[in-house]
């Protein structure tokens, strides 16, 4: 795993066995959980940039894992809220049962892309995901991530 990866996902916040009907809602209950997140400069702004992503090409993985995101000024750091859902929400021909919500700041494309390639490599398999969405604290949650 990638040293900044690792660091990102640190600071990440987590919530775990989120119930919402959609995965819109659940956009919104991430961006709520981010709220006072030093690193977020403009909430409103993120919540447009990372709902007009979401028009353009929502990112699902077929494992069940959705990664609603923007490259935005809104943050001057890489913002990241985890969910796990407590009930699968649907979303095109895949059921998702985790959420990564990213602000990227522009400048840190390099960043980005390690988080994504971690996170694309160990969340490949539903089974990897399913084993994730049993957790309920993060370091037991990030070393498991890590292990797979």
């Amino acid at each position: 795993m990638s040293r900044k990866a690792i660091e990102s996902l640190r600071s990440a916040t987590f919530v775990w066995k989120l119930t919402v009907p959609s995965i819109p809602d659940g956009i919104e209950k991430l961006l709520g959980a981010v709220v006072g997140n030093p690193a977020v400069l403009d909430l409103n702004h993120l919540r447009e940039a990372v709902f007009e992503r979401q028009k353009m090409n929502p990112s699902v993985l077929p494992s069940g894992v959705a990664f609603p995101h923007a490259r935005t000024d809104a943050v001057r750091a890489l913002v990241i809220a985890v969910a796990t859902l407590a009930a699968p929400l649907p979303a095109s021909a895949v059921s998702v049962q985790m959420m990564f919500l990213i602000g990227v700041p522009k400048s840190a494309a390099k960043e980005y892309l390690e988080l994504m390639s971690l996170l694309t490599r160990n969340l490949r398999t539903a089974s990897a995901v399913e084993q994730l969405c049993r957790f309920t604290e993060k370091d037991e949650f990030l070393n498991a991530l890590a292990a797979t």
